[in-house]
């Protein structure tokens, strides 16, 4: 709840001293000078031009640029969107010096007429929003996205640097974990995407969010904290993962890193710490959200949250998308059809998976080859890999910490299951949490590798419980 109070009074007090002309006054600068229009590449595919910045951001940079039409307390709570956002079709193509999105169009429109038709936007608690906010009102917009790229990567490198010395000048007993949480950085740092992503206000924050919690969890393991200090570290980091949640796959990345480092903990993790995880983690994700809920239909009524309860209903639905027709015609050149797609769940489903891996390039450094191996092939492998070590092994902390990493590798294909509607409209963006699998897994393959290799070189006086991480 003191994150909540501190979200609101964070938005509260910028609502109350930045004038929506210092944004319009930013955002237009952002695009006149070509920054929001900025294109990237990626290793493996030099010739592919990538946007920076995507429809997400043009939609938070509307909500800052659409004055308060009511007071600023209510102004704080949630944000206004253009129309077209409302289920009213796009106001106008993206200019060039905008991302070609539809809200970037509406962006273009709410520069030039800020009172032009909107709605209150109540579905996320908008910390990506309030963020950006706070950052623009003292920056432009490339130094804040930059800082933003930053600190994702200081988080990343830091997490590397502090592994990397254990390696070096630690105990032999802690090595195995060490070695698992540089793997787990540098892997995330290869494949994470982060020159495509690392700037984005809809995406960065929650990177921050993931990245940071796993830092503290390396310096400070979880096994370490009071159960009261457990529960409160987990329930702050489920509070934040919801606060910078836009619908874009924290929630389920953060409940795979959880799982991760519960696996990769330096002593063998109870039963009850892992209900109390996943108890503290939900529970203040569906406390954060619910609170939002009852707050604004206390002011407006329950008809405001009827509309994000329809469109959630949609992304759940696997009716709840279409193809454009040259898409639509290669599909039904390999003897598929849209309509028959969309009256059956599981091929729906199937349809989203396979969306999902024809836009793994992104991840794989520009290459569908790799993009295909790092979401599906090595998942794959170290799930049967894992599945046969806790099989063969007897000791039951063991086995928890093999099923720990199997049910981390889980939450996303469910979550896409779930979501089928939503995976197939934005596969081009919910194919990035499919890298902390891969990463968690690997990092407790390699962590096992090196225990094992402890073993058979130490004395077996050496052999400690703290080194039978992975074992």
């Amino acid at each position: 709840m003191a994150s909540l109070l501190a979200l609101y009074a964070v938005s509260l007090l910028t609502a109350a001293s930045v004038g929506h002309g210092r944004y319009v006054q930013v955002v237009q600068q952002a695009a006149d000078e070509g920054t929001l229009a900025k294109t990237t590449t990626l290793p493996l595919a030099p010739g592919v031009a990538r946007p920076v910045y995507t429809f997400n951001d043009c939609l938070i940079l509307a909500m800052l640029v659409l004055p308060p039409r009511d007071n600023v307390f209510w102004h704080a709570l949630s944000p206004r969107i253009p129309a077209s956002d409302l289920n009213a079709p796009p106001l106008r193509t993206p200019p060039a010096s905008l991302p070609q999105f539809r809200q970037c169009g509406d962006l273009a429109v709410a520069l030039e007429n800020p009172e032009i038709r909107s709605g209150y936007y109540h579905r996320y608690l908008h910390g990506d929003w309030v963020l950006a906010g706070a950052l623009l009102a003292v920056l432009s917009f490339q130094s804040a996205t930059m800082l933003l790229l930053v600190t994702v990567c200081g988080l990343l490198s830091a997490l590397m640097l502090l592994s990397a010395y254990a390696i070096w000048q630690g105990p032999a007993a802690s090595r195995p974990r060490d070695v698992a949480f540089l793997t787990l950085a540098g892997f995330l740092a290869l494949f994470y995407a982060l020159p495509v992503y690392g700037r984005s206000l809809s995406f960065a924050p929650s990177d921050i969010v993931l990245i940071g919690f796993t830092l503290l969890a390396y310096r400070y393991p979880l096994s370490g904290l009071t159960e009261r200090g457990f529960v409160t570290a987990v329930a702050l980091f489920g509070t934040l993962t919801a606060i910078f949640e836009f619908l874009i796959g924290a929630i389920p990345a953060g409940l795979i890193v959880l799982l991760g480092l519960l696996a990769l903990d330096r002593a063998p993790v109870a039963p009850r710490r892992v209900w109390l995880a996943l108890a503290s983690y939900a529970g203040a994700i569906a406390l954060a959200l619910l609170t939002k809920t009852l707050v604004i239909a206390a002011l407006s009524g329950w008809s405001e949250i009827a509309g994000s309860a329809g469109l959630m209903a949609r992304h759940i639905a696997q009716t709840g998308w279409d193809m454009t027709a040259d898409h639509a015609a290669r599909l039904e050149a390999f003897g598929f059809n849209v309509e028959a797609l969309k009256s059956n769940r599981a091929l729906s489903a199937i349809y989203g998976l396979m969306k999902i891996g024809y836009f793994s390039s992104l991840v794989g450094l520009g290459s569908l080859a790799v993009g295909l191996v790092v979401t599906a092939v090595l998942p794959l492998v170290l799930v049967i890999w894992g599945a046969w070590r806790a099989l063969r092994t007897g000791d039951s902390s063991k086995r928890r910490r093999e099923l720990l990493l199997l049910a981390a590798a889980a939450v996303m294909p469910v979550w896409y299951v779930v979501f089928t509607a939503h995976t197939i409209v934005h596969a081009f963006f919910m194919v990035r949490p499919m890298v902390w699998p891969a990463a968690v897994l690997l990092a407790g393959t390699v962590a096992f590798g090196v225990y094992r290799s402890s073993v058979a070189n130490a004395p077996r006086s050496v052999c400690t419980e703290d080194m039978k991480l992975g074992g």
